[in-house]
């Protein structure tokens, strides 16, 4: 029987190692983006293996990929920052250290880092490729079986503080799709609301971090009449667009809806992922 996880695993880090080496010579918005999908895939690998051999097995691998994947996150929160703030028309880039000049210097930042880790991360990565190898088919499916059942439990009842890491559980059980051996696939119909599900909550989540982070520079009365202005503007619009995402990806549960809203689609999902 030949296993799909080493296929997918070999796949999913040439992959990375190609993504690595563009963004440590040519960084770029979207090269950034493909590189934190390609970090979630293998850091879902990592999970799996982790799961089946234990955290000491991958050795220092699982340490530096999540160094590089909050790295990475940190300049794409500026460069999602900054593409709100121009698409609002909000003068507020400097005061939000978001800039072309403290982005260009934060990504020359990140080369370094990715060069230094590359090559420990590439020993990391054959390492744990050779337990994929060797790694019984079955688990693969056992692995997938219970995601399935602790999303199945999540999607009865979630607050709205759990929705981030609801859709982390949902990446790794997309991903893990992919290295199903003798379990029947679900439904296209249940994998595109999933999906959907994902997406809403990400789409979500931007406008959440962006108000997080207009919190953090609240101004003080010594500020300028002009950036009080702005802000102000700001805040309100992001507020805005949190309620308006938040309607299109939940819906209210009883009184206080506030305080107890699901994910929409939650409830069907929760009836078929059995």
């Amino acid at each position: 029987m030949i296993s799909r996880f080493p296929i997918y695993f070999r796949q999913s880090s040439q992959s990375l190692f190609n993504s690595w080496l563009e963004n440590s010579t040519h960084p770029s918005e979207a090269g950034l983006h493909e590189l934190r999908v390609l970090l979630k895939k293998i850091r879902y690998c990592q999970h799996f293996l982790s799961w089946v051999y234990g955290k000491s097995a991958l050795g220092k691998l699982p340490e530096h990929t999540r160094l590089i994947f909050h790295e990475s996150g940190m300049i794409r929160e500026l460069q999602i920052m900054r593409k709100w703030l121009i698409g609002e028309k909000k003068d507020l880039l400097r005061e939000m250290k978001c800039n072309p000049d403290i982005v260009e210097n934060q990504l020359l930042q990140f080369q370094k880092i990715l060069l230094e880790y590359q090559a420990d991360v590439s020993k990391g990565i054959k390492k744990a490729e050779l337990l994929a190898e060797k790694t019984h088919p079955i688990l693969s499916d056992q692995y997938w079986q219970q995601l399935n059942s602790n999303l199945k439990k999540q999607c009865k009842k979630i607050e709205k503080k759990d929705w981030h890491e609801m859709r982390k559980l949902i990446k790794k059980w997309i991903y893990a799709l992919n290295a199903l051996q003798d379990v029947k696939q679900p439904s296209k119909p249940l994998v595109h609301a999933i999906q959907k599900l994902e997406k809403n909550i990400g789409d979500w989540h931007e406008y959440w971090m962006i108000g997080i982070r207009l919190e953090e520079k609240e101004p003080g009365d010594t500020e300028s009449l002009h950036f009080r202005t702005q802000f102000a503007l700001a805040k309100t619009r992001i507020q805005e667009q949190m309620e308006e995402h938040e309607k299109n990806c939940v819906k209210g549960n009883g009184n206080n809806a506030s305080e107890r809203k699901v994910p929409e689609n939650s409830n069907s999902i929760a009836n078929e992922t059995a």
